[in-house]
This record gives C-alpha cells, structure tokens and sequence, in this order.
C-alpha cells in the first residue's frame, strides 16, 4: 500500500521527471537516478549490485588461473574491469542517506572498513551542510499541498 501511494504522489508532483515503475535491469543501466523501492528490497538491491565487482574480479582471476590463453584475453579487458570495480566500490561512497527521517541518517556497511566510513562521513557532513532533511520535507510538503 505504501508503494502505491508513493507512486501516486511521485506521479502527481510537478519539477521531477518522474519515470514510474522501471525494469530490474535499469537499475545498473543508469536509466533513472533515483529508485523508490522499501528498504528491504533497496538493500538486497544494493547489496547484489555492490557484489557484481566482487564475482567479476573472482571470476576473472580464476579464469586467468586456468589458461594462458583467457588469462591474456583478461589482459586486454582489464581497463573495463576496473572501470567496473570502480563504480561499484562501496568503500568509495562509503554510506548513503535513508529517506524520510526528521534527521540525516546514513546507512553504512557492517563490514565497513575505515575508508568506508570516512568516505560515509563525507557524505553524512554533505547532506547536513545541504540541509537534505529539510530540503526533501520542503519540497515534498509544497508540491503535496499543490
């Protein structure tokens, strides 16, 4: 019920371009910039796509392991390999906001190292310096009430 509602509201409110329901693959395709999902599912979501990098660099070394031959062809794809695990780092984001509290709240990895949560800190100290809480309250009390 709550994501019916959010929908309805997100479709009604004018300034954003609102995409509606997307498709799974969009998500790592970078079709929209913002998914609205519950949190369970943003952080099965979130935790698979972060683990993409993880399995790829697996797979890959395991390959390289195996055959000469697969280990060159790894060569040459290295660049796009890393580009890969670069984007999918969540030690370089470190944490992100959760929605709809009152106050900042970032959400950080159990298994966050110290780069990890300095980099989430950074993020923390940005939405606070952005006022994000009451950006997103502002914003979403004037165009409901519209």
């Amino acid at each position: 019920a709550a994501i019916v509602q959010a929908h309805q509201i997100l479709a009604q409110m004018g300034g954003i371009n609102f995409a509606g329901n997307v498709e799974g693959l969009d998500i790592p395709r970078g079709s929209v910039d913002v998914i609205v999902c519950d949190g369970f599912l943003g952080n099965v979501v979130l935790k698979m796509l972060e683990g993409v990098s993880e399995v790829v660099g697996d797979i890959a070394r395991d390959a390289a392991a195996r055959k000469f031959l697969w280990k060159m062809g790894l060569t040459m794809l290295s660049q796009g390999i890393r580009q890969l695990r670069s984007m999918t780092d969540w030690k370089q984001y470190g944490g992100a906001p959760l929605l709809g509290f009152d106050h900042v709240v970032i959400k950080a990895h159990g298994r966050s190292n110290a780069r990890a949560i300095r980099n989430a800190l950074k993020v923390a100290a940005k939405a606070v310096d952005r006022d994000l809480s009451g950006q997103i309250r502002e914003g979403m009390s004037s165009r409901v009430s519209d």
